[in-house]
């Protein structure tokens, strides 16, 4: 998936277009334009894009070098915050992938 992003300021949000998505609404949106439905697509646009780049950054050995995609003071901090946390998540689960059994696909049949 190729995206491209520019940061932005304390009272814009970043611009955002990947060729599977699109661009999302709140992309490069100042903050007093943000509604209820934009901040809910920007939360789950956090929860899976931030995890995905930390989980890619941890894989190919350049961690933290999307860490920070919003100002920290573009809307109060808690983009970038949910950013970090969801980054860290990524990075983490990449690092220690839980082990998977057969048994967990396949249950084992009586014979």
């Amino acid at each position: 998936m190729a995206s491209i992003k520019t940061l932005g300021d304390a009272k814009t949000a970043p611009t955002y277009y990947c060729n599977s998505l699109g661009s999302p609404v709140w992309s490069g949106r100042h903050e007093l334009e943000f509604n209820e439905n934009m901040l809910n697509e920007l939360r789950s646009f956090i929860v899976y894009e931030a995890k995905r780049q930390g989980h890619n950054d941890s894989l190919y050995g350049r961690i933290d070098i999307n860490n920070q995609f919003f100002h920290t003071d573009f809307l109060q901090g808690w983009p970038q915050n949910l950013w970090t946390d969801y980054y860290q998540i990524g990075v983490s689960e990449q690092q220690k992938p839980v082990k998977l059994e057969l048994e967990d696909f396949w249950p084992m049949m009586p014979i």
